[in-house]
């Protein structure tokens, strides 16, 4: 029986942060989630950096068979120098993610880098041929900043109506930002792009935003229970949160 649910995971990724903890939930429905590949895009990381944490997560859950695509490394406007003078105007901002992070790749948490490497072909051909193959079935779970999505619609805007869904991680309503007073951190790392993505005519669009996901802390007595158990995946988990 064919999974239910064809997926495109978009990532600016991490060690064992939300998105990895998503990532690696995923992997683990493949009966009722084909995941079709791992898009990387900057964010959190600057993206060859990103890749390699989501790599090893890949390779620790056994599922490195998944292929991952390096997407884009910068936002399409935004900048460190546009991210200073908005702090020098305005005030802190709490996380400025790659626009601080250093230049050089290093090793994830294991000491080496995974075997399987990304593929040759960008994230932006990649997903553009998988919408093409499958029409109307592909979801798009955008859990970094939108720059990819956006540069896919850009070269290729015909193709957003054909998306099945669009779910994303990013944006407040009606709660404070976490970043600056106001921004959530996904959409203020690259805002032209989620402009572009959310205007693009995608037939469904599901955000999770800071509304919802201030409300789903992991409390020290689940972590406790998880990293308990003694997997290689709780042990990275437990070495990136305790």
């Amino acid at each position: 029986v064919r999974p239910t649910h064809r997926i495109i995971f978009d990532t600016d990724g991490a060690v064992f942060n939300d998105d990895a903890a998503a990532l690696a939930m995923l992997v683990q429905r493949r009966d009722r989630v084909e995941l079709l590949g791992v898009t990387v895009v900057a964010g959190n990381h600057r993206t060859p950096q990103a890749a390699e944490h989501m790599l090893h997560l890949l390779e620790l859950t056994g599922t490195d068979d998944i292929p991952l695509y390096l997407g884009a490394r910068n936002p399409l406007v935004n900048t460190a120098a546009r991210a200073a003078s908005q702090e020098t105007q305005w005030g802190p901002i709490s996380f400025k993610g790659a626009f601080d992070a250093p230049r050089d790749v290093v090793a994830p948490h294991s000491g080496r880098f995974a075997t399987t490497r990304p593929r040759t072909t960008g994230a932006i051909s990649f997903i553009i041929e998988t919408i093409e193959r499958y029409p109307d079935e592909v979801t798009l779970v955008a859990v970094g900043p939108m720059t990819n999505l956006a540069l896919t619609f850009r070269a290729r805007p015909d193709l957003a109506a054909r998306v099945k869904r669009l779910v994303f991680m990013g944006g407040n309503a009606r709660v404070p930002g976490n970043v600056t007073p106001a921004a959530e951190f996904n959409i203020w790392f690259d805002p032209e792009a989620a402009r572009e993505t959310l205007a693009a005519p995608i037939p469904e669009t599901v955000m999770f935003g800071l509304d919802i996901t201030n409300h789903a802390p992991l409390h020290k007595t689940a972590f406790d229970d998880i990293v308990a158990i003694d997997t290689p995946l709780t042990r990275l988990m437990q070495h990136d949160m305790a």
